[in-house]
């Protein structure tokens, strides 16, 4: 966990904290950026270091960094994102056309989602 002074979230009630980024590992910052700005209607606003900075362009929503880091990924992924949304077959066809691919598809109960890489 990070916290950071400047952020917007300071200020507010002692012990409030708020959620200002979402970090991924990853080897190649550049290269991903693209695909997850057009996955979360994000703008790639900075790079400073080893981070890529992706943004809500109206400040509403998180922002995402990408963190290029030099070690190789092992077995299990660095993190995962739990994306909603109102058309499941849409948003999959959007992965795809964007280089992702599907992995799976599980409907478990009420719960249907689709794993994308």
């Amino acid at each position: 966990m990070a916290l950071g002074a400047d952020h917007p979230a300071r200020g507010r009630d002692r012990g409030s904290l708020a959620i200002a980024h979402v970090l991924l590992d990853c080897a190649d910052a550049e290269a991903l950026a693209p695909f997850w700005s057009a996955m979360l209607g994000l703008e790639r606003r900075w790079r400073l270091g080893q981070f890529v900075g992706l943004e809500d362009p109206e400040g509403r929503r998180h922002g995402l960094i990408l963190h290029e880091v030099p070690e190789p990924k092992a077995l299990k992924d660095r993190m995962h994102l739990d994306l909603a949304t109102s058309d499941l077959v849409g948003s999959a066809a959007e992965v795809a056309a964007l280089g992702g691919r599907e992995i799976i598809e599980r409907r478990e109960g009420p719960a249907h989602w689709v794993v994308v890489a």
